[in-house]
């Protein structure tokens, strides 16, 4: 994935990094699965951001990331992340996931 992924309305949204995500956020208020390692505001801070501003509590917003330290995936979600997905060969993960937040079966 070359960006931040947004689905809003069924349309995916890919911002070219951070800080442009977070706008897209703002503005469309999609479902978000979020890299963590991106140019411009790591993942983590995305989410810490859009928690923090409470604009958009509904938001699930979805980390995906390389790092399967166990401290990534607490910081994140202590930054807001609704989950963390360690990135592997298998994208039926991240699909299943995402699904699933979306339609609020996971807490």
């Amino acid at each position: 994935m070359a960006g931040y992924g947004l689905a809003h309305k069924n349309t995916l949204l890919l911002a070219k990094d951070g800080n442009e995500g977070l706008e897209m956020i703002f503005r469309k208020k999609p479902a978000a699965v979020v890299d963590f390692m991106l140019p411009g505001m790591s993942g983590i801070e995305v989410c810490r951001k859009i928690r923090e501003s409470g604009r958009c509590p509904e938001i699930k917003l979805i980390l995906f990331t390389s790092d399967e330290r166990r401290e990534t995936k607490k910081e994140a979600l202590a930054a807001g992340a609704d989950a963390v997905i360690v990135k592997s060969p298998e994208a039926k993960e991240v699909v299943e996931t995402v699904v699933k937040h979306l339609k609020n079966d996971l807490p």
